[in-house]
């Protein structure tokens, strides 16, 4: 089966918050019973969703966010909570939580205003960013967030760029590190 590779945008959650995180996830996984478990390496805020690109949308999209990253000053996130996707006793997804930040949503809103006229689409949805943990819940008791405390403080993340990744379903981790705008600086180092 011939897989065609996804991108999206987003933000890399740093390795100590990340390692912060996960350690918060072994101590509870045998309580939560999710069928696929994130590693930390993908943890990463989404920033918006592109599915399969063309090399001309590519090359429109360096161009744009090299202006977007340009016009954005680097800033801080802070997870705060564990919420879920899905229904209340059989979650599909499992995330850590963002305190709001108006940052994120300007850079958010600047970002998607630049990829709808390159032929991205923008989600029906409304933005929620977060962190997937988990995926698919699988055990046979119905699941309970209140039982689940989320005792991690102080989890800061730094926003200094917008990555573009590429996913790799078939590999640990998933996903690749395409392209970095470091914000308030033009130019993208590609890797």
């Amino acid at each position: 089966m011939t897989y065609q590779a996804h991108y999206f945008l987003g933000i890399k959650v740093s390795e100590d918050t990340a390692q912060a995180i996960y350690k918060w996830v072994e101590h509870n996984k045998e309580n939560l019973p999710f069928k696929n478990w994130v590693v930390p390496e993908d943890y990463h805020i989404t920033l918006i969703f592109l599915g399969a690109t063309t090399e001309e949308q590519q090359g429109g999209l360096s161009v744009a966010l090299q202006d977007v990253a340009k016009q954005s000053k680097p800033f801080t996130l802070e997870v705060t909570h564990i919420g879920h996707f899905g229904l209340k006793e059989q979650p599909r997804v499992l995330w850590a939580g963002i305190e709001p930040s108006d940052e994120l949503s300007i850079l958010q809103q600047k970002i998607l205003c630049a990829c709808v006229p390159l032929g991205f689409r923008a989600e029906d949805r409304p933005y929620r960013p977060h962190i997937t943990l988990a995926r698919k819940w699988s055990g046979n008791e119905p699941f309970h967030l209140e039982k689940i405390p989320f005792h991690c403080t102080d989890l800061v993340i730094n926003v200094p760029e917008i990555v573009l990744y590429r996913s790799h379903p078939d590999r640990t981790p998933k996903y690749e590190p395409i392209s970095r705008f470091q914000l308030l600086n033009k130019i993208s180092s590609s890797y």
